[in-house]
């Protein structure tokens, strides 16, 4: 392979092709997916590479638009956005001849199959005709196309989940990468984020920032650098007001020469795809009740969905409560590909589909358009089914249509997909309205006597979905306390539960609105502690982590700048629940050494084991928690203190050899918790195969997050027998395989998928 040359300013613009594509109007989807001024965007840079001498011949241009816009001089519409002469342009692409090709696209997309899609004119309710970015650009790579050694895509498009979509369009086949291609990207938006869009100034904000860019640019230098261009554009578009949606950074191909896979032309969120929301969460136990300290929903609960619903092969049930903006069936998909791309078995994928009962209806009538949506797919995929119910506020009880709904749905695609896994999906923008309607709903769809497990994908405590605006932060002149806990009573009988907090007189006091969260947290943890006793403070703490989530940040600030008193022990006991909390208190009390006889006796296990764990995980904590490793913490905290004193607490590289004990050095309790303190990836890469069925090696697995590492680990070399990969479904267990393996094989899937990362937390 030859080194590509660089695109480098004063190439010929005689030489130079373009594709430029705007999809403004989707006649068969309705007003709401038009996108006024797409059209003007995409005749707008046709008209800039002409003022650059670009031949209007090398230009061609497909729009869809009720109303063409004006065109420049010599310029013609090549024909619409549609799927088929989207697809004739790309055949025509290798009867060009340049050195130059740029690809301009503004319209709607998606993200599905950790694939950017773009959505194309002729998408119908019934099927969204879409094709995939990465598979045009893999084939503009390809030797398909002779020639064009340099190109560059920009695209103005979402890239927002869509578990719903159909499969890409087929496009031509690819031939082996040519030896001397250059390419560079530019995208509105990172993956799982909406591209920005003015209603005011009807346009894209990447593609207004992208043309003042190039009018600007000097005309007699072509092309213009994109390092300078891609500065430009992303300092054009917070000018904008543009925040949520940053282009991503444009990176450089091929594999050899000085253009390395991966160098940035600008800095920029990174342009692989995060996940908003880890296939992970936390069991909520059927006595799970908001509003109390009590064991539950904490970090001792943790779960992997990945583990749970993808390794684990057989059919997965569930209800998750999780963030209105959260799309379950996308991240599993996501996790499907990993699986089948990295497994050395052979593994029909499941194909996650989403399915809404309240919008679709009874399933036995169900739409032509819904009855093609079930049936999408290809023959070697098994289906799998999210059905999402979207709630604002949790009811006493769930709504009764949407428990028949579900139920119906249940039945129905069981009926229809034998064996298919079905999970439920409640998304709510606060936790505890997600997490109570799941509960409930749970309890309705297993009253047949099939235990599910019931997960939130929330922390309680996390900030909700819908962001409410600061008040003022004006200093009220009445005590707010009994204000505050009138305002957590409410919020708990508007869901339908018994109000933990007694009523305190003068609850009609100062507008709670009216007062910032910081400087009313200081005030009512400054009013516990001077007031009467009638108010228990972590009752009060954890009202306002499952009521008022919003607040809870600076509660929780509040409790540990006091640096003394209920109020400063309250706030770290309910923080000890999860680590990410703990976290936020110890940064709160600044330079203060907290050493177990600073609280009250006797200490609770789950406080002690918290901040112990604090102290492994986080050198910058360590100075605050004297005392804490060697304070009683149970066998298992006690075992992990004594293994990682002998080390450094630090994982290695991921070059195979790290610093974290190996699974022969741990007991089963202990290996639970190394997920906890950052060494459990590191744990999977130094294991020995010798390991692999062991309870602690086996509890090592449990801490971790899905991987190529884990998976390599888990199937292992063909010749080699794995009790591990029988265990999950990867291996089929052979008839011959004694007794005792098979014994083992049924601990081991109890230990790796049914048992949450702590032994007080069994679940069915």
């Amino acid at each position: 392979m030859t080194t590509a040359p660089a695109l480098v300013p004063g190439g010929l613009s005689q030489r130079t092709f373009a594709l430029v594509v705007g999809v403004q109007d989707y006649p068969d989807l309705g007003p709401d997916f038009a996108r006024k001024g797409i059209a003007d965007d995409a005749v707008g840079f046709a008209e800039v590479l002409l003022r650059f001498g670009v031949p209007a011949a090398n230009i061609r241009l497909l729009l869809s638009a009720e109303e063409i816009p004006p065109m420049p001089h010599g310029l013609e519409v090549a024909g619409p956005a549609t799927s088929a002469a989207v697809r004739a342009e790309i055949l025509r692409l290798p009867q060009h001849d340049g050195d130059l090709l740029w690809v301009f696209w503004a319209g709607h997309g998606w993200y599905a199959d950790l694939q950017s899609r773009l959505l194309l004119a002729d998408a119908t309710a019934a099927h969204q005709i879409n094709i995939s970015f990465e598979e045009l650009v893999t084939l503009c790579g390809s030797e398909f196309l002779p020639g064009f050694g340099r190109q560059v895509f920009t695209v103005d498009a979402c890239r927002l989940p869509n578990a719903r979509l159909p499969r890409a369009e087929s496009l031509p086949e690819k031939d082996e990468g040519k030896s001397e291609c250059w390419q560079a990207i530019m995208y509105a938006a990172p993956p799982r984020r909406a591209a920005g869009y003015s209603y005011g100034d009807r346009g894209g904000l990447f593609s207004r920032s992208l043309l003042d860019a190039l009018r600007r640019a000097d005309t007699a230098v072509w092309p213009p650098s994109l390092a300078d261009l891609s500065t430009t554009v992303l300092a054009g578009m917070k000018d904008r007001g543009s925040s949520d949606s940053e282009p991503t950074t444009c990176y450089f191909s091929p594999e050899t020469g000085v253009n390395e896979p991966g160098r940035r032309l600008v800095a920029g969120p990174a342009a692989d795809a995060t996940k908003a929301y880890e296939l992970a969460g936390y069991v909520i136990p059927s006595g799970w009740s908001p509003g109390r300290l009590v064991p539950g929903c904490s970090e001792r609960t943790a779960v992997r969905l990945d583990l749970r619903w993808i390794l684990d092969r057989t059919p997965a049930h569930g209800v998750v409560a999780e963030p209105s903006n959260a799309d379950l069936a996308t991240d599993l998909n996501d996790a499907e590909l990993v699986l089948r791309e990295h497994s050395r078995m052979t593994v029909t994928q499941r194909r996650w589909l989403t399915v809404e009962p309240a919008r679709s209806g009874d399933p036995w009538r169900l739409s032509d358009a819904d009855s093609a949506f079930l049936d999408a797919g290809g023959p070697d995929e098994d289906r799998a089914f999210v059905l999402r119910v979207d709630v604002e506020v949790a009811a006493e009880g769930p709504d009764a249509a949407t428990a028949s709904l579900c139920r119906a749905w249940m039945a129905y695609l069981r009926d229809r997909f034998p064996a298919s896994s079905v999970v439920v999906a409640v998304r709510a923008p606060t936790p505890v309205d997600a997490m109570l309607t799941a509960q409930r709903l749970a309890e309705v769809l297993t009253r047949d006597g099939t235990g599910w497990l019931t997960v939130t994908r929330f922390r309680p405590g996390e900030r909700p979905t819908t962001a409410t605006p600061l008040p003022s932060g004006s200093t009220p002149a009445t005590p707010v306390l009994p204000a505050v806990v009138h305002r957590l009573r409410q919020e708990a009988v508007r869901r339908g539960l018994k109000p933990v907090l007694p009523p305190l007189p003068g609850h009609a006091g100062p507008d709670l609105d009216s007062v910032s969260p910081s400087l009313l947290a200081d005030l009512v943890i400054s009013e516990l502690e001077d007031g009467d006793g009638r108010v228990a403070e972590t009752d009060l703490m954890c009202a306002v982590r499952d009521f008022l989530p919003g607040w809870y940040p600076q509660f929780l600030t509040a409790s540990g700048a006091r640096r003394t008193g209920a109020g400063w022990v309250a706030g770290l006991t309910v923080a000890c629940a999860f680590d990410a909390d703990v976290g936020r208190w110890l940064d709160s009390i600044g330079d203060r050494r907290v050493a177990p006889t600073d609280l009250p006796a006797p200490l609770t296990e789950s406080v002690v084991e918290a901040l112990v764990l604090a102290a492994l995980r986080d050198p910058a904590a360590r100075p605050k928690l004297p005392g804490w490793r060697s304070a009683f913490a149970g066998r298992a905290i006690a075992d992990l203190v004594r293994v990682m004193a002998s080390r450094p607490a630090t994982p290695g590289d991921g070059d195979g050899t790290s610093s974290a004990p190996t699974p022969a050095e741990l007991s089963r309790e202990a290996a639970l918790l190394t997920g906890r303190i950052g060494v459990a990836a590191a744990i999977v890469r130094a294991a020995r195969p010798a390991d692999r069925l062991t309870d602690a090696y086996m509890a090592a697995l449990r801490a971790c997050p899905m991987s190529a590492d884990l998976i390599e680990l888990l199937t292992g070399p063909p010749d080699v027998p794995s009790a591990v990969a029988m265990a999950v479904g990867l291996r089929p267990v052979d008839p011959r395989t004694e007794q005792v393996l098979i014994d083992r094989i049924a601990e081991l899937r109890r230990v790796l998928h049914y048992l949450p990362a702590h032994p007080d937390g069994e679940c069915a």
